[in-house]
């Protein structure tokens, strides 16, 4: 086990003494470096069909306009910010 010590940077107060807490927010950071690593690979090798890359009959999913889409993609991580800060904090 690693001593506490090597973390007396992180400005977590809740975190002193307690190395559940810590690993589980370098596990979540970790692992979202993970799937954006394999997100780039996927996305190298297969482009998202849309734009140019459409191609007639090979749709991923649901054909939608790309206003709401783009509304869609956006308002999820909008609404949960603004949930988290304003309701939250």
């Amino acid at each position: 086990a690693l001593p506490i010590s090597v973390f007396r940077w992180i400005p977590w107060k809740f975190a002193e003494g307690d190395l559940a807490h810590i690993w589980t927010q370098y596990g979540l950071v970790i692992g979202g470096f993970v799937l954006a690593a394999i997100t780039l690979v996927v996305q190298c090798r297969q482009p998202a069909p849309y734009g140019r890359h459409e191609k007639g009959g090979k749709a991923w999913g649901p054909k939608i306009p790309q206003r709401l889409g783009h509304t869609i993609s956006d308002g999820v991580s909008g609404v949960l910010f603004f949930v988290l800060i304003f309701v939250f904090v």
